[in-house]
Formats: C-alpha cells, sequence, structure tokens
C-alpha cells in the first residue's frame, strides 16, 4: 500500500511540473463546449483530477462488492458451523443410543462385552454343524 502512495505522489509530481511549464493559452473544445484560451496547466490539472475522481469511484464500486459478498461468505459460514454442530449433536446422541441397545442385546445375551475382533464364539449346541462320517456329501434336497 505504501508503494501505491509513493507512486502516486510522483505522478502528482510529474504532471504539476508539466502544467508549470506549460502555461500557455490554447482554445478547447469538446462536443457543443468551446472555450478560449484556457492555459494548458489547466487543463492537465482539471483531467488529472477528473481521472483520480474515475478512478476512487471504481474503487468504492469494488470495496463495495468485496464487502457484499464477504457478509453472504460470512452468512455461509456461520450456516455451515451450526449445521455442522447439528450434526455433531445427532452424532453423540446416535452413540448414546448404540451404546444403551448394545447393553440390551448384550443383557439378553445373558454376556458381557462383545468378543475381541478375529476372535470366534463357538456357536450354541442347536446351531453347530452336523459332522458328517467320512466320505459322505450333504445332499441340496
Amino acid at each position: 500500500m505504501q508503494t501505491y502512495w509513493i507512486a502516486a505522489l510522483g505522478f502528482g509530481i510529474v504532471i504539476a511540473l508539466f502544467a508549470v511549464q506549460n502555461s500557455t493559452p490554447v482554445p478547447i473544445r469538446f462536443l457543443w463546449v468551446g472555450v478560449e484560451d484556457v492555459p494548458i496547466s489547466v487543463l492537465v490539472l482539471v483531467c488529472a483530477t477528473l481521472g483520480a475522481l474515475v478512478t476512487a469511484l471504481f474503487g468504492v464500486g469494488r470495496e463495495i462488492r468485496l464487502r457484499v459478498s464477504g457478509r453472504s461468505t460470512r452468512r455461509t459460514v456461520r450456516s455451515q458451523e451450526q449445521q455442522l454442530a447439528e450434526l455433531q449433536a445427532t452424532i453423540q446422541q446416535l452413540e448414546r443410543d448404540k451404546a444403551e441397545l448394545q447393553g440390551r442385546l448384550d443383557a439378553l445375551r445373558g454376556s458381557g462385552p462383545p468378543p475381541e475382533q478375529g476372535v470366534t464364539e463357538p456357536l450354541p449346541a442347536a446351531r453347530q454343524p452336523l459332522s458328517l462320517p467320512p466320505g459322505e456329501t450333504r445332499d441340496a434336497g
């Protein structure tokens, strides 16, 4: 930002030097308006001022667009954060429900905590596969 101001100051000095050295009066005509004997220095200063004003107006327009965009973005972020908090609360509630249901299931089975992964419990007697004598196969019907 400091570089911008230094460049603007340098440009202003160059314009001022040009205006002081060129003070010859000239006629000005623009569309239907005509003015006689206007010093070039005044013309240059008026043009530089108008250019600065137009540039400032474009800058203000850009700044307004950025602020509106920023508000919209902040509103979206707040909405997403609220939705995230609601989803996390839902996850915690579901985990509590799962633990409660797992406890009920364990109580109904009459066993303790579930077995470790990779370790299988023997099937109850009613669910043991039937063993066939060697050489016999099970019929599919």
